[in-house]
């Protein structure tokens, strides 16, 4: 198994994408009515939808590690060892991603 990611499928993305929950709340907090209200609109059409995953719930819950951020490298070595026990092509993709985390990404910092 490979991570989705590195699948080739045709637009470059991965499995999942990222929703920036503080913009959201910047931008229906910036009293333009009009942006309140689209982006408020897409937010209920993808939920409508099944295609946002907020995590709270016990089936749903995840933990995000942005590959900048300064801990993720270990996290992600940790997941490596466990995955390539079960499959060394997917663990291997994992390795990679640590490979180029945390401290060694180029634009390392400390989560927000």
């Amino acid at each position: 198994m490979k991570l989705d990611r590195n699948n080739i499928n045709g637009d470059g993305r991965g499995k999942y994408g990222l929703i920036r929950n503080r913009r959201i709340k910047q931008l229906l907090e910036t009293g333009n009515v009009h942006v309140a209200a689209a982006v408020q609109q897409a937010l209920d059409i993808l939920e409508q939808h099944d295609v946002i995953n907020w995590g709270t719930g016990v089936d749903d819950e995840f933990f995000v590690m942005m590959l900048k951020d300064r801990f993720t490298s270990s996290g992600l070595q940790g997941y490596a060892i466990n995955a390539f026990h079960v499959d060394p092509e997917y663990g291997a993709d994992i390795f990679a991603l640590a490979a180029r985390s945390g401290p060694y990404h180029p634009a390392v910092k400390m989560p927000d």
